[in-house]
């Protein structure tokens, strides 16, 4: 019992030292949201997040990573797993990839980022040949913690016995707040 409550108390006191992260994006058919938490100290991070696309289903990820901060630019590596939700077959997948975050060099408000989860057959599950999902955005930090994007975002799922499903292949709005 003394080591619970010892954790807990480690876990409050590292939640007022490591950032948290909400991410909202969305076009006319989709909307994603995504939480990023650093709680895990040591350069880790814990991430959720939700895709959906009115007419080709729901993406849902759970993942871990590794970041790098520089100031106020971000890099990271990790894992995630993907579980798929659509009428053409449900599926799951372990991804591997990663994100990043930079200001350009004398405007750092003006930010690039983007954002890479890989999975090959090998670890695609359930009909599931693969799956890819990669993002790219440009923004402008209009608030110490809180920037706006224009971003495009690229989802596809490959099926062994059934034609592929492209998830997402459009422009999303988005920002992005850091607590």
């Amino acid at each position: 019992m003394r080591s619970i409550w010892l954790a807990a108390i480690g876990l409050a006191v590292s939640a007022t030292a490591m950032a948290d992260q909400v991410d909202f994006a969305l076009n006319n058919d989709a909307f994603s949201a995504s939480y990023s938490s650093a709680r895990l100290g040591n350069g880790a991070s814990v991430d959720a997040d939700w895709f959906h696309h009115t007419d080709r289903g729901d993406v849902i990820g759970l993942g871990l990573k590794i970041d790098q901060i520089r100031g106020s630019d971000t890099a990271s590596l990790g894992g995630k797993l993907v579980v798929i939700s659509n009428d053409v077959k449900d599926a799951s997948a372990l991804a591997v990839g990663g994100a990043f975050n930079f200001g350009l060099a004398g405007q750092p408000r003006v930010r690039f980022g983007g954002h890479a989860w890989v999975a090959p057959s090998v670890t695609s599950f359930g009909d599931a040949d693969g799956f890819v999902d990669i993002g790219l955005h440009v923004g402008y930090r209009a608030l110490e913690r809180g920037e706006i994007y224009l971003g495009y975002r690229y989802v596809d799922v490959s099926y062994s016995k059934h034609q592929d499903l492209k998830v997402e292949d459009g422009l999303m709005v988005g920002m992005n707040l850091s607590f």
